[in-house]
């Protein structure tokens, strides 16, 4: 039994015993931390410059939205004044996305040089259009 030992108390729990592990055998520890780093920067989907090292990066396909079901409209016109947006393309935008069935609300922001309306839809709503039964 070496001095250090005997100034840590015995393991009581399988994390206890752990932490226990990690204090004697440091080493151990620190090689095991760079191997999961190294393995980390191998698989990772980024675009690292690893020299030499071997990559076989994890695909990344996208992100799921799990937030309201919204339809979001940028529009740009250069060289117009933002009372020309309101009138030309605001307020007809406006009044056309009011009559969409399933619309449960809208906003809009308007600013000097773009135009972005958001439409937020019922959840019965698909990419293709509405459910026959939100009509």
């Amino acid at each position: 039994m070496s001095p250090t030992d005997k100034q840590l108390p015995p393991a009581t729990s399988l994390v206890s015993a752990i932490i226990r592990f990690c204090l004697l055998n440091k080493m151990v520890v620190a090689l095991l931390l760079l191997a999961v780093t190294g393995w980390g920067l191998m698989v990772a989907p980024f675009d690292f410059n690893l020299g030499d090292l071997p990559r076989d990066p994890v695909p990344v396909d996208a992100i799921p939205d799990i937030g309201e079901n919204q339809q979001i409209v940028f529009t740009k016109w250069a060289g117009r004044s933002p009372q020309d947006m309101e009138d030309q393309v605001t307020y007809p935008l406006t009044v056309s996305l009011l009559g969409l069935p399933g619309r449960q609300d809208g906003a809009q922001l308007l600013h000097v040089r773009f135009l972005l309306s958001t439409l937020f839809l019922t959840t019965r709503w698909s990419s293709i259009g509405p459910d026959p039964g939100c009509w």
